[in-house]
């Protein structure tokens, strides 16, 4: 969700917000590596009609977990034991005010990023829904810090 706001007060005032919320993404199905190729996928590799060899997809070593083939853990189906990423809020704010002077102006202001600075986490690792992977669950990209701006503009 976006909102945005701008409104121009008395006294030549000018001021602005903007506020977001996004939602964490899911870290994806888990997923678990087994040590050989279930056989009942058939060979490691087939032969194709033009008589090229080719890996077998479905004798991979990758398994997702939840399937009726491989249950890991206590997580029934795919969608089961995936993790949210922290919700994003931010707010900027912007205050500024404009000085006439005959034919030209002058608009000071000041603009605050990031107002709540939550510090949340926005993505996750490459790896993060691999039970094998040391980077199991490990999300990064933190949201940015808090930060201010100061801006002039002259008109003339």
């Amino acid at each position: 969700m976006r909102l945005a706001a701008q409104y121009n007060a008395p006294w030549d005032l000018n001021v602005g917000a903007s506020y977001v919320i996004q939602a964490g993404g899911y870290v994806g199905p888990l997923v678990t590596r087994i040590t050989a190729a279930d056989p009942r996928f058939g060979p490691a590799t087939v032969t194709l009609a033009n008589g090229t060899t080719q890996p077998n997809p479905l004798a991979a070593t990758i398994r997702f977990c939840g399937s009726t083939a491989l249950p890991c853990l206590e997580n029934p189906t795919r969608g089961d034991g995936q993790v949210i990423n922290d919700t994003a809020k931010y707010l900027q704010l912007k205050i500024g005010r404009r000085f006439r002077f005959k034919s030209q102006s002058v608009e000071p202001a000041l603009n605050v990023f990031n107002a709540f600075n939550t510090g949340a986490n926005t993505q996750w690792n490459i790896g993060a829904n691999q039970l094998y992977n040391p980077g199991l669950l490990q999300p990064f990209n933190r949201h940015p810090p808090r930060a201010f701006q100061i801006g002039i503009n002259y008109k003339f």
